[in-house]
């Protein structure tokens, strides 16, 4: 195969997984992307490492099994998607349980926890299928004043945080405050890890929704007067909470394009965004899209949010409102073409060159050092800038990980 074409079918991939993926597309659709899947061979392989690679596996076989497409590919390749489902849903239950755990030990200190992202999920019905979401920990939100107090009573029901995270404080973490002092909590959105040997994942203790850089989207206040109870729970009994919609999908997507930097770096995480389709899909009754954008305007994201939902309804075949004027549709296709070829790692290196350059960056900004350490003086703003470049030193000059990555990159 000339590079050519080659470099044309990696972006002919995440088009075809996310139509396959996308709850909006039709049967016919859907017919159409098998046809094309199954009979060429090269283009199949490079959907499927995509599939790997975001963690969408269950959720491929989930949407070939419902629409009847699974003999239309070998046998081997099925087993392989089926194997991984059984493995998630197996993965999942046992998250289900830890969660419900969690929150029992909660309710027994009365207090009553807000399960955002993936704990969320194992709980409603936004993915037909409990193996659809992939998780690599387990988000649990709780208010400032009881976020110290569960992360402590946790450690002493097997709980503990990773060796990797301990420092010379250890093992107090945190200061507990006093009559005159407050808690001292990080400047991040969640406390240390919480690891239970034999465990799926980490429980992650969060004292606020997004770290302090974004609480003018939502802040912990918010999120909780906003919230509604999981019905699901009350049976056990046991009482928690999920976000509502609408900060479902604020939270979404500026957990994923604006705190993780993905729309920064100019990256795809199809993982997130068929997670953001999802969330549309199940809340589309309820969605004021005016009010959404109005959020972003606000909080000065409505250019990026309008880049993201282009994007999307490229993918998935959505027709989300991007309230885009006719002069508007070239940059923004512009973007969605460089963020199109960063699914695939040809040019791996360079993303990480430009996303280098983007963090060296981020030492001129004040307000991006103070959302990362504790600022009030020149001096302070002069050692969080240090101390953020060592980060970066150790972070990109290890040579053992340059080279890997130039390998990758030219594999």
């Amino acid at each position: 195969m000339k590079p050519e074409q080659r470099h044309s079918k990696t972006q002919i991939a995440p088009v075809l997984l996310c139509t396959l993926l996308s709850p909006y597309s039709s049967a016919t659709q859907i017919n159409h992307c098998v046809e094309i899947l199954s009979t060429d061979e090269e283009l199949l392989e490079l959907t499927i490492s995509l599939t790997n690679r975001a963690y969408l596996a269950p959720a491929l076989y989930h949407q070939l099994r419902e629409h009847k497409h699974l003999s239309r590919f070998d046998e081997q390749l099925i087993a392989y998607l089926r194997e991984m489902t059984h493995f998630m849903q197996h993965r999942n239950s046992s998250l289900k349980e830890l969660t419900m755990e969690v929150i029992q030990i909660s309710n027994h200190n009365g207090i009553a926890p807000l399960l955002i992202k993936g704990a969320s999920i194992l709980f409603s019905d936004i993915y037909p299928d409990t193996g659809m979401r992939f998780m690599s920990d387990l988000d649990i939100l709780y208010k400032r004043d009881d976020a110290l107090k569960i992360f402590n009573i946790l450690r002493k029901h097997d709980f503990d945080v990773p060796k990797r995270y301990l420092t010379t404080n250890a093992p107090d973490y945190y200061s507990t405050g006093s009559a005159d002092t407050p808690v001292t909590l990080p400047r991040s959105q969640h406390l240390l890890p919480l690891y239970r040997e034999g465990a799926p994942c980490s429980i992650e203790i969060h004292h606020r929704p997004l770290a302090t850089f974004f609480e003018n989207f939502m802040d912990c206040d918010t999120a909780f007067s906003s919230a509604v109870k999981i019905p699901e729970l009350s049976d056990k009994p046991l009482t928690a909470y999920r976000m509502s919609p609408l900060h479902e999908i604020l939270h979404c997507f500026v957990h994923s394009e604006l705190a993780h930097m993905t729309y920064a770096y100019r990256l795809f995480d199809l993982r997130h965004m068929d997670y953001f389709v999802r969330l549309v899909h199940a809340h589309r009754e309820q969605i004021n899209w005016e009010q959404i954008h109005s959020i972003m305007r606000n909080a000065n994201a409505e250019k990026t949010f309008q880049h993201y939902l282009f994007s999307v309804n490229k993918l998935f075949g959505t027709n989300f409102p991007t309230l885009i004027k006719a002069s508007g549709q070239k940059p923004f296709n512009a973007l969605y073409q460089k963020r199109l070829k960063s699914c695939f790692p040809e040019n791996r290196f360079i993303w990480k060159l430009e996303k280098f350059s983007l963090e060296i960056r981020n030492l001129l900004s004040k307000r991006k050092m103070a959302s990362l350490y504790e600022i009030d003086t020149p001096l302070a703003l002069a050692k969080a800038r240090i101390l953020y470049l060592l980060f970066l030193s150790k972070k990109y000059s290890n040579p053992t990980r340059l080279i890997a990555r130039v390998r990758y990159s030219f594999s």
